[in-house]
């Protein structure tokens, strides 16, 4: 555990109850990648396991090595291929496996590459069933079964993804409309989809980074400091908005139709606006999310009902309070009625049909949104340190309505600010949000020693 430990001090392995993710070659590795795919059979039982990968050009060769170690274990495998996150984790519940190895690294640079372990409920791994998974790979009892799983394929993934979503729009509003719409996927797994599913929805589409190859022309985290090239396609189409995904398409990027790029908070609250004008309903979100979403929950008065950090936790809490929807300010919308995971083509549907309903810009709506500004720190601490400075944290900033489900939140008049210690690295996380960026910084500075 020693290497281990020292790679995730260094910043070249990440853990997460979704998965692992590292940099090919340093901490991510063949042997890795087979011993955590044979201990996911063992998992699993050697049940039947779906297999799929984003579009890194290091991704076809880790999954076949997931895809052999499967079947040496017993395991059957499907293998989907390239596809989006969120298409496979419909796809285990439709397909009724056992569960699913994604290889990707999500947002994470083009060196990097991952693995993600999915249950047969279509929800990434809870964090007893990650240490139970971390426990098997460590153990290295692997025996290969004498009778090797079989392998078989499914090309209709996708299109039976994108299908279920039409099932639940109102395609004919939104073919109306006509709209022209600017997309970004990164040259990620949108690149097989989201021009396809936007012209099934009547759109006349504009693409740039539209090759599944995996090759990066920046950045691929889907902030507005990285939409750079989304903005002008809009501005030199004119197009209604433009659309930017992650590389495994589950988080989505909003550009308006003014070239404005906007953070993933936006993206949420509009899909959450859409969605508060049809029902009535609670919403789910993670503790750092936009006060916008509260705002906006407040006009309709509706509840927010706040989780610990993480995809899995927010979808948790929607199915036991029957939410109608949730998700998580970096894009991730999630509307369980279709997927009950982070999807970006929930997202794109359920902007379409707000914006072909209310008959206005996209620029129009957000200037209706109360605008705030979200700062983020970090700061390299021990986790002894860590829970010294949280502790403080109550004095520093008296008043305010203290949350302690995931590290510290302190909710004051003029804002708010969430501490937490990272779960993979010697360093305690803070995001800080205000009216103004002047306030955010203050709140910054009163929360620091």
């Amino acid at each position: 555990m020693g290497y281990v430990k020292r790679l995730l001090r260094e910043g070249k392995l990440r853990v997460s109850i979704s998965g692992i993710r590292g940099i090919v070659g340093t901490s991510f590795t063949d042997t890795l990648v087979g011993e955590f795919a044979s201990a996911f059979a063992r998992l699993v039982r050697c049940g039947k396991v779906l297999v799929a990968q984003d579009t890194r050009p290091s991704g076809r060769h880790f999954r076949r090595i997931v895809i052999r170690r499967l079947r040496e274990m017993g395991s059957p495998v499907l293998d989907i291929g390239i596809c989006p996150t969120p298409t496979v984790l419909m796809s285990v519940r439709s397909l009724r496996t056992r569960g699913a190895v994604i290889v990707t690294a999500s947002h994470n640079p083009s060196g990097w590459n991952g693995l993600k372990f999915v249950g047969s409920d279509g929800q990434f791994l809870d964090q007893k069933q990650m240490d139970k998974l971390v426990r098997l790979r460590l153990q290295k009892k692997f025996p290969k079964s004498r009778r090797k799983g079989t392998l078989t394929r499914n090309p209709s993934a996708v299109s039976d993804h994108l299908k279920q979503i039409l099932r639940h729009l109102d395609v004919a509003t939104i073919r109306r409309r006509r709209f022209r719409i600017a997309i970004d996927p990164c040259n990620g797994t949108g690149a097989v989809a989201t021009e396809r599913f936007l012209k099934s929805l009547g759109c006349r589409v504009f693409v740039i980074n539209g090759r599944p190859d995996g090759r990066f022309t920046h950045p691929p985290e889907p902030t507005p400091a990285h939409l750079e090239q989304l903005s002008r396609l809009v501005k030199r189409k004119k197009a209604d908005i433009g659309f930017a995904q992650d590389p495994d398409a589950d988080r989505l990027g909003i550009v308006t139709d003014k070239g404005e790029p906007l953070s993933g908070e936006y993206t949420l609250a509009l899909a959450i606006q859409r969605i508060l004008s049809q029902r009535k309903t609670p919403i789910v979100v993670n503790l750092s999310t936009s006060r916008m979403v509260g705002d906006l929950a407040g006009r309709f008065g509706r509840k927010v009902y706040y989780t610990k950090i993480g995809e899995h936790h927010v979808v948790q809490k929607i199915k036991k309070i029957n939410a109608a929807i949730g998700g998580e300010g970096n894009g991730g919308v999630i509307y369980p009625k279709i997927n009950p995971a982070r999807d970006s083509f929930v997202g794109i549907g359920l902007i379409l049909e707000l914006l072909s309903h209310i008959h206005r810009p996209v620029s129009a709506l957000v200037q209706a949104l109360p605008r705030y500004v979200m700062i983020q720190r970090k700061l390299s601490l021990s986790q002894d340190g860590a829970g010294i400075l949280l502790k403080r944290l109550a004095k520093r900033l008296p008043g305010g309505r203290i949350t302690r489900l995931d590290g510290v939140r302190i909710d004051l008049k003029e804002g708010w600010i969430h501490a937490r210690p990272s779960n993979t690295e010697p360093i305690l996380r803070l995001i800080a949000e205000a009216p103004t960026k002047r306030e955010a910084e203050r709140l910054l500075r009163r929360a620091l020693p």
